[in-house]
């Protein structure tokens, strides 16, 4: 009963011990809305970037004149580019994207308030 006792606390202790260095891990791992924001904003210098969700899963507009006459597909090149090292590793999950030209966002944020 003794040895059992030993053990338990013995667990106790290190778990304990053990346990604030991962979370100081995991804080360190996860990134805010600001955190992407500005590494978009730096990358992409001509690039109005709004970001919005918390955790690994991010939605994002992102407004530019660079985006005018591009696919989609070279839209999301250009942003994920810059996040691919963060997807590969786990920090961010999912990402959904918006894009429009300046006269676009204008346009949408008359018609949606």
């Amino acid at each position: 009963m003794v040895i059992k006792t030993q053990l338990r606390f013995r667990y106790c202790v290190f778990f304990y011990m053990i346990l604030p260095l991962f979370s100081a891990f995991y804080v360190e791992v996860a990134m805010g809305p600001e955190q992407i924001k500005a590494l978009l904003e730096d990358k992409l210098t001509e690039t109005e970037v709004i970001v919005d969700g918390e955790g690994c899963n991010f939605q994002l507009v992102l407004v530019s004149d660079e985006f005018a006459g591009l696919s989609p597909v070279k839209k999301q090149q250009m942003v994920y580019t810059h996040l691919n090292h963060l997807i590969a590793d786990g920090t961010i999950h999912a990402v959904t994207m918006k894009f429009f030209t300046p006269a676009e966002w204008q346009q949408y944020l008359q018609q949606n308030g």
